[in-house]
């Protein structure tokens, strides 16, 4: 719908804040991916993910995918991560 190619490519992003979740089920969390000094990306997954929480929305810039199995994400683990606009949403 925004000119973009159907195929979303992900990336590698270390975690900078312990999160958790039920394992049940894959989850897509709202989240904030920047760049830092070294070159390699960061992301933090925003408080109030819950849908009716406007905020988060507005300060994301990437989807962080938690896959099923996982109830806690540990800081500096690397995650899965799609930029929600490719080439103007990561920060350098």
């Amino acid at each position: 719908m925004q000119g973009q190619r159907q195929e979303e490519k992900s990336l590698i992003a270390i975690n900078q804040l312990e999160f958790k979740k039920s394992e049940k089920f894959c989850f897509f969390a709202k989240a904030k991916t920047t760049v830092n000094d070294q070159g390699m990306l960061e992301v933090i997954i925003l408080e109030g993910q819950e849908s009716f929480k406007l905020k988060p929305f507005r300060e994301a810039n990437s989807w962080a995918i938690i896959p099923e199995g996982l109830e806690v994400i540990n800081k500096d683990q690397k995650i899965e991560i799609v930029p929600l606009n490719i080439g103007e949403s990561i920060n350098i």
